[in-house]
């Protein structure tokens, strides 16, 4: 959650690029794409742990 340019509290990551541009503030810019390589190693991780649980159900 982060300030728009209009002064609303909004959604991170719904936010486009060219938004956070017209704000110029790469801090936010870097921090965003950081939080997306976040979400994604989470996601893989989850998937990961559901595929070996999986796997060793299986070979039970």
């Amino acid at each position: 959650m982060t300030l728009g340019s209009d002064g609303n509290i909004v959604n991170l990551l719904s936010v486009s690029d060219k938004e956070i541009i017209e704000l110029q503030d790469q801090k936010v810019l870097i921090f965003k794409n950081e939080m997306k390589s976040i979400v994604k190693l989470i996601l893989v991780c989850f998937l990961s742990f559901i595929l070996l649980s999986i796997l060793t159900v299986i070979m039970v």
